[in-house]
């Protein structure tokens, strides 16, 4: 302002000698004259000529308006603007209005480009524009139309705090330097970046002095391409109407979502993401970063994921189905303790490394399971423990090849395994120095054809329902299988499975007095021990093999039991062995046609009803 009241003093001057009564007049004519116009140009009062300021501005001083000034007096034409980026000026304009459009297609601006906390009324279309030193649009506001298609930052790329009130578009463009967002209000109805190019760092998240961007509107991240880190934390994604799109988009680093919200529908399917990508919680306290939330439904179908991926604890609340379907994960993938409210598919997934969902929720849909990871492959470690299914859970012709845990698991709805291959150890059981309870299977439970490679825990496992079928039906035990403590309250079927090791079943509870407790055409490579388990209805071992040798002592048999054709090569012990009750026959025992290559050990058992042994031959003997 001390500048203004210099310049304005000249021309006064310059104008009162031009005429001859100035000249003949008193100097203090003069200075009075002065001294009322520098009161007449006091703060507030009057403003600059406008073609001062565009001689400033095409000098390449800067324009440093104050918000107090009245808008008249900071008003800048676009024009202006655009005159001095073409001809290769500094421009550096703070709280400026700026009418009239902004015209910078196919500039090439060779020097600096700052508009700071200026308010641009008009639209703005820097489409194939080249900055050299990149641009500074922080806190300012377009209250239309923002158009970078095509453009070019060589230097850092500032919009910190801007808003956008128009559509803005970023297609095709491309920052060779940092591209930083951080409190970037996009209020229209599109934000597009398609196959926008960052090629160093990428913030929208929170930084100093400033919140995490946000988008009202559809925001659209087609097929870009991120060559630095991104930072997408805290983000807030549109409204429930809209859409997020990051299909085809490509993360060289490493991406973070943590807190992000995800109002609308959103898409990542057939992403790449090489570098680690984080949508669970970090750190603790004020500062920490909550894991983030899926509002609308969400689409991961087909995404490659190169590095660790988080989605610990994340929310997906939409009740529809979330699809993994076809991804790649090549480290690991933590989904601990996400939710599902509408269930997720994981079918032709494949996992390289671990795959932890611990403790995590899939509800499902009428329509649609709780989960189904079917025809997919986990080459690591399955971590399954303490997840609840509230609907059906499909993993048909699932492949674990590390050891698979499903300890605490609770199967609400079907439970479908069939022909799934568990390359090592998997575990249903209880673990007790954990405090971690036993499986629940509470509706329809096949695992039909599976095969264990490995050692099969199902100790302590609940099979629930009472008119559902569980089969275990021509199921490859590779390795030692335990059923201890197991309780049937319906169905249990073992037709032709093959126990290639030993297997247990100690004081295993089959409690259905109705349905038949099936181990027809069963085979067992090593021994078979049912000591003191208890058969509340009809047992049927009808013409199964067994090296033995076969234990039933302490054995409760409540119904018909048939073992009529059963063959063991060794012995066959139903009396008691140590502390245990006699075994107890209540309703017929047949051993029609049996053939034991050891002894038969039947010492102190008790037959309520018949006792069936012809054609039985017992090579070593019988002890009654």
């Amino acid at each position: 302002m001390h500048n203004q009241h210099i310049r304005l003093m000249n021309a006064l001057r310059e104008q009162l000698f031009q005429t001859p009564l100035a000249r003949l007049a008193d100097a203090r004519c003069f200075w009075l004259a002065v001294v009322l116009a520098g009161w007449l140009a006091g703060p507030g009062q009057a403003a600059e000529p406008a073609s001062n300021l565009r001689n400033r501005l095409l000098a390449g001083e800067s324009l440093n308006f104050t918000g107090a000034q009245p808008e008249p007096q900071r008003t800048v034409p676009a024009s202006w603007l655009a005159e001095a980026a073409r001809k290769g000026v500094v421009v550096n304009v703070s709280r400026a209005v700026i009418t009239g459009p902004l015209d910078l297609r196919h500039a090439a601006v060779t020097n600096r480009f700052s508009l700071r906390e200026c308010v641009l009324k008009d639209v703005a279309d820097s489409s194939f524009a080249v900055f050299e030193q990149g641009f500074d649009w922080s806190d300012s506001q377009f209250e239309k139309d923002a158009d970078f298609t095509g453009a070019l930052a060589r230097r850092a790329a500032l919009l910190r705090g801007t808003a956008f009130s128009g559509r803005a578009v970023f297609t095709d463009a491309t920052a060779e330097d940092v591209f930083l967002a951080q409190g970037a209000a996009f209020l229209g109805k599109e934000a597009k970046f398609n196959r926008a190019t960052f090629l160093k760092s990428v913030g929208f998240g929170p930084g100093p002095g400033q919140p995490a961007a946000s988008f009202s509107g559809n925001v659209s991240f087609e097929a870009a391409r991120f060559a630095g880190a991104v930072d997408f934390n805290r983000v807030r994604f549109g409204v429930a109407a809209s859409q997020v799109v990051f299909k085809d988009v490509r993360c060289e680093r490493a991406a973070t979502f943590r807190g992000a919200e995800f109002r609308g529908a959103s898409t990542f399917a057939s992403a790449v993401l090489l570098g680690g990508v984080a949508f669970g919680p970090e750190g603790e306290g004020p500062g920490a970063l909550p894991p983030a939330r899926f509002v609308g439904p969400a689409d991961f179908a087909g995404v490659q994921f190169g590095g660790e991926a988080d989605f610990g604890r994340v929310q997906f609340l939409r009740p529809a189905p979330v699809s993994f379907d076809g991804c790649a994960f090549k480290d690991h993938a933590r989904f601990g303790a996400v939710r599902f409210v509408g269930g997720a598919l994981f079918s032709q997934a494949r996992f390289g490394a671990l795959a932890d969902f611990e403790s995590a929720q899939f509800q499902g849909t009428e329509d649609g399971p709780a989960v189904s990871f079917q025809d997919s492959e986990i080459s690591g470690r399955a971590n399954f423990a303490g997840g609840q299914f509230a609907g059906s859970a499909d993993f048909r012709n699932t492949r674990f090849g590390g050891e698979a845990a499903f300890n605490g698991v609770g199967f609400g709805a079907e439970a479908i395994f069939t022909y799934a291959k568990f390359d090592r150890t998997a575990s249903f059981a209880e673990l007790r120095n954990a405090k971690v309870p036993a499986a629940v299977f509470a509706d329809v439970t096949l695992f039909t054809g599976a095969q264990f490679a490995s050692d099969t825990f199902f100790e302590g496992v609940k099979f629930t329902a009472t008119n559902r079928p569980v089969s275990f039906a021509a199921v490859v035990f590779g390795g030692e299988t335990a059923f201890d403590g197991a309780q049937f309250f319906g169905d249990a079927n073992f037709v032709r499975a093959q126990f290639n090791s030993a297997a247990t079943f100690l004081e295993a509870s089959f409690l259905n007095r109705e349905q038949i407790v099936q181990f027809t055409s069963l085979k067992a490579g090593k021994s078979l021990n049912f000591t003191g388990a208890r058969f509340a209805g009809p047992l049927d071992f009808t013409a199964a093999e067994a090296v033995g040798p076969v234990q039933f002592d302490g054995v409760v048999f409540e119904g018909d039991a048939k073992f009529n054709t059963m063959s063991v090569q060794r012995h066959a012990v139903f009396g008691p062995i140590g502390t245990n009750a006699p075994t107890r026959f209540k309703k017929t025992a047949d051993f029609i046609a049996a053939h034991i290559g050891g002894q038969i050990d039947l010492a102190a058992a008790r037959f309520d009803g018949d006792a069936l042994f012809r054609g039985a031959t017992f090579q070593r003997g019988l002890i009654l």
